[in-house]
């Protein structure tokens, strides 16, 4: 398998620590966002997106975290390092639950954060899009935080891709935007 990342980008983490946590040999891509190799054609070809990660396991070409995630689980059989089975109906339903709401709720959140200048088409009003959105993300973290088990995961006993993607989402929401985090 090959992972195409870059080092800053938070949401390549998850991918890359349940790899290393179960053994999984990745060939890695660093993708230069800086030089926006992430614009050129040939890397648009295999995410027409242009973000990263990217996961290509053989013929398959996954893109977006979720579904990179979701395919490790299935690859795998486990959702954690240490478990559940993916084919557990209750952990999967709640795996997939919260990995949903990370990256639909979450994480588009801190999208619109990072990259505000996307999102308004006055600049004066990003101060304003990045004020509402910390309100937003802070309460996305109490709602996951009331979730969690007493081991402090958000499905059983051990930690799963689901638990990875939320550490990277705290670490994006502490670090960026860079001056101005939307969690200080």
């Amino acid at each position: 398998m090959k992972l195409y990342y870059h080092p800053v980008s938070t949401v390549s983490r998850p991918v890359m620590l349940f790899a290393l946590d179960n053994g999984i040999s990745l060939d890695y891509q660093l993708i230069d966002l800086m030089t926006g190799e992430h614009l050129q054609p040939a890397y648009e070809a295999i995410n027409p997106s242009r973000l990263v990660p990217v996961l290509e396991d053989g013929e398959i070409v996954l893109f977006e975290t979720g579904a990179i995630l979701v395919h490790l689980a299935e690859r795998t059989g486990l959702l954690g390092p240490d478990g559940p089975e993916a084919r557990d109906p209750q952990a999967r339903a709640a795996f997939l639950k919260w990995l949903f709401y990370l990256s639909n709720t979450a994480h588009a959140d801190l999208r619109a954060a990072f990259y505000s200048s996307r999102y308004v088409a006055d600049p004066a009003a990003i101060p304003a899009l990045r004020a509402g959105l910390a309100t937003r993300m802070r309460g996305h973290f109490a709602l996951l935080a009331g979730q969690l088990t007493p081991q402090g995961w958000l499905i059983g006993a051990a930690p799963t891709l689901a638990d990875l993607y939320l550490a990277a989402c705290l670490r994006w929401a502490r670090l960026y935007p860079t001056g101005a985090p939307l969690l200080g």
